[in-house]
């Protein structure tokens, strides 16, 4: 369900409800634990569809930082691969307590989405309203973020499509 959408003549910002990984984008952007565990919500879902690869890309990429726990703010870049077509950010918007502040997923997005515009062959970006699984915001502070509210600002273009999808919420959960 599309619960705001931009002019076709701009480039584009949806914000509507389902599953990440029925999106198809050129970026997915989500949120993850601090040991990269693909372990609930979105990443429990591109488990399933990607499996095992995509599990153990997370861990090389948080090897290669020589850390065994990433912290609060980390970004994580995963490349295209035989598996999923998608370039992944995998972010860590809650520290090991599962506590994230909007300051900080604020800068992970801006972030993230400066990248993106540095990538010619990314038009579509999705992400997932991070921080707000496990995290301690509610869905509205995600959305209500000026790089949710205008994610262009920060460098995505013309042709660029931007699509935030929030977690689905069945009547025995609200």
């Amino acid at each position: 369900m599309d619960l705001l959408s931009t002019p076709s003549s701009r480039p584009q910002r949806i914000i509507r409800q389902g599953d990440i990984t029925d999106v198809a984008a050129d970026v997915v952007i989500f949120s993850t634990n601090t040991n990269l565990f693909l372990s609930g919500g979105a990443g429990a879902s591109l488990l399933g569809v990607h499996g095992d690869p995509l599990q153990r890309a997370m861990h090389r990429a948080l090897a290669a930082t020589g850390r065994k726990v990433a912290q609060r703010g980390s970004i994580f870049e995963i490349e295209p691969a035989k598996t999923w077509s998608a370039r992944f950010f995998t972010v860590v918007a809650t520290d090991g307590f599962y506590e994230t502040s909007k300051e900080d997923t604020r800068k992970i997005l801006e972030q993230v989405l400066c990248r993106c515009a540095e990538l010619p062959e990314v038009k579509v970006v999705a992400t997932t309203a991070l921080g707000t699984g496990y995290g301690n915001m509610e869905i509205e502070d995600f959305t209500e973020m000026p790089a949710c509210r205008s994610p262009f600002n920060w460098g995505l273009r013309a042709g660029h499509s931007w699509r935030c999808l929030l977690p689905l919420c069945v009547p025995a959960e609200c």
